[in-house]
């Protein structure tokens, strides 16, 4: 543009007007140094035109170059060409140690988040422990809430130590203490209940309570008395589910029941007394005596399903003699 070509040529007329500046001190010549003649020139208007100072060390050295004769010029080239390798060198040695300082700034810095990180982990670990030891010598309730816990833990003059874990861990070491605890108390509750030896599949808690509420395990179990039959009712249900599990294990284990027995036991009661008279002699059919008809219930469901599948498949060729390598 227009601009542009007016303000190159008027930069080009700034450094022509530098270089008469210096033609006309008679003194230069091609040995003159800038550094130490610049300041004769610096109150002249044509020396503060060109605003770059770099530039105006160039043109002054173009200025010089042309005073010297050949052999001056080339002596001079020399002298700048090796003026400059020093220099690029000097540059080269001050980034290194730039660079080394840095890297070892990093090192250090490194090392000390590591070593700040090593010292957290530390009180960390130190606080885990402290209160862990509070939970464990005052929490004994473990339906005890937070809150609670946590107003009863203040007390102690321990819990400052703790002040390097995060409320959320407190809590959540709480609730895992919480938690033992009332695993604990339920293996024991689990034991009293096993040892009654009245207890059925069919059993209410009103009447179990009467036979345990003695034993130092039934209050320690929980201070509510809902809590306890809770637990009471838990135990039952999973006694019942482990014991139609196993009782259904007996019924694949007895051969003499097949796809044929509920036309068999339609047709006539021998076959069912048969079933039965077999089942009676082991202990997993006479858990559910309490539970008759439930008991037949699992035994006709067994019955259709065998039916349902049909006949077993003909045994394979290989297995008499692997029944004869067992039997050996």
């Amino acid at each position: 543009s227009k601009q542009k070509k007016d303000q190159r040529s008027h930069v080009q007329k700034n450094e022509q007007d530098f270089l008469t500046m210096l033609s006309e001190d008679t003194s230069l010549h091609g040995g003159s140094r800038w550094s130490r003649v610049k300041s004769d020139f610096s109150s002249d208007n044509r020396y503060k035109a060109v605003r770059d100072s770099e530039r105006r060390e160039e043109l002054f050295k173009r200025h010089t170059e042309e005073l010297m004769d050949e052999k001056e010029q080339k002596r001079y080239r020399e002298k700048e060409h090796k003026r400059q390798q020093e220099r690029d060198k000097q540059e080269r040695v001050a980034a290194s140690l730039k660079e080394r300082a840095r890297q070892v700034e990093a090192a250090r810095s490194a090392f000390d988040r590591e070593l700040v990180k090593e010292r957290d982990m530390h009180f960390r670990e130190e606080a885990t422990h402290t209160l862990k030891a509070l939970l464990a010598d005052l929490i004994k309730d473990p339906d005890m809430s937070w809150e609670e816990a946590r107003s009863t833990l203040k007390k102690d003059r321990r819990w400052e130590s703790t002040d390097p874990l995060e409320e959320r861990d407190k809590e959540k070491a709480f609730k895992s203490h919480c938690g033992e605890l009332m695993s604990r108390k339920r293996a024991q509750f689990t034991k009293l209940l096993d040892e009654v030896s009245t207890l059925t599949l069919t059993s209410t808690w009103k009447e179990i309570k009467k036979r345990i509420k003695t034993d130092p395990r039934y209050e320690k179990m929980s201070s509510s008395d809902s809590r306890r039959k809770e637990e009471f009712q838990r135990y039952m249900k999973d006694k019942l589910t482990e014991a139609k599990l196993n009782f259904r294990q007996l019924l694949h284990e007895t051969r003499v029941i097949t796809h044929k027995s509920r036309q068999l036991c339609d047709k006539s009661e021998q076959h069912w007394k048969e079933i039965a008279d077999i089942l009676k002699n082991d202990k997993r059919y006479l858990v559910l005596e309490s539970m008759p008809e439930d008991r037949e219930d699992i035994i006709h469901v067994h019955m259709r399903d065998l039916e349902r599948r049909g006949p077993p498949p003909p045994p394979t060729a290989s297995e008499p003699s692997e029944r004869l390598g067992r039997r050996r």
